[in-house]
């Protein structure tokens, strides 16, 4: 499973997705990407054997004093998911 981060061009603060996968309750980070000041283009993959079924997307962004903003997640049937890319483009911030 790939995942993508862009950015557009006049978007430079930093931006971050994050993967989870959930046992039980617990939710376990497997793979961060980030973007920021010229970088708008980051990508990570996932590995069958690193998946499991159950997954969140969590998405944030530069916020106040350097601390990051939460802005959305999303929780997702992975293993259905496996062998896909996911996009995601910030256009606006």
């Amino acid at each position: 499973m790939e995942f993508v981060l862009n950015t557009v061009d006049g978007i430079t603060w930093w931006k971050s997705l994050s993967v989870f996968m959930r046992v039980g309750w617990v939710n376990s980070e497997v793979l961060r990407i980030e973007t920021k000041d010229s970088v708008h283009h980051a990508e990570g993959f996932l590995q069958p054997f690193q998946m499991l079924e159950y997954a969140r997307i969590d998405l944030w962004k530069g916020g106040f004093l350097g601390f990051g903003a939460y802005v959305l997640g999303w929780d997702f049937n992975a293993w259905a998911n496996r062998g896909r890319r996911l996009v995601f483009t910030w256009q606006a911030d």
